[in-house]
């Protein structure tokens, strides 16, 4: 057990020294490391509050030296200081882009293809947290064409009368099914 824990103090060592020399990239381009670590040493908290350590083998396997920050992942989340509503840590920018440069690095992996018929349920459980990238504009923008934002489903007749209301607005399968949706049944050839 102390051999191993010598090990570990030997592999945290060159870490916690060399954390001040990395510059964070991904998914967050635009982020400052060194105005945080200023602020984090400030307020007693170390590069441990965002990171967090790499494997044992991953360090063994480099010596204990790690080149880059993308060795050292990001356990924290920016949100977490950085909220909508100003707080005493930090307020986060009104646009995402401020800080993010590549909004689908962040798109949540429930988000698939056909999420936007999915949503309902997840939104109704927990809005705050689709609020967290969705303002109340993005849900109205195709659910305004209802009047409520509950769950939007065609009739029962939808399959025989579709071909009216796509003829009449082209556009409006679109709200909410993606180009390629139409293909699934209606396939040239």
């Amino acid at each position: 057990m102390i051999r191993k824990l010598s090990w570990l103090i030997l592999l945290i060592v060159p870490v916690i020294y060399g954390c001040s020399q990395f510059y964070y990239q991904s998914p967050v381009t635009k982020f400052n490391h060194e105005a945080h670590v200023d602020i984090l040493f400030q307020q007693k908290r170390d590069c441990f509050f965002c990171h967090k350590l790499p494997s044992i083998e991953t360090m063994i396997k480099s010596g204990g030296q790690l080149k880059i920050a993308a060795d050292l992942k990001i356990d924290g989340k920016c949100h977490s200081c950085h909220r909508d509503v100003p707080t005493k840590v930090a307020s986060a920018p009104q646009n995402c882009s401020t800080c993010h440069e590549n909004m689908k690095v962040l798109k949540p992996a429930d988000h698939v293809n056909n999420w936007n018929t999915l949503h309902s349920v997840p939104a109704k459980l927990d809005s705050k947290t689709c609020e967290t990238c969705h303002k109340q504009w993005y849900c109205e923008s195709c659910h305004s064409k209802q009047n409520s934002l509950e769950n939007y489903r065609h009739s029962r007749s939808f399959k025989l009368k579709h071909s009216l209301e796509a003829t009449i607005d082209p556009g409006s399968c679109d709200k909410c099914h993606r180009v390629d949706f139409c293909i699934t049944c209606h396939r040239k050839g």
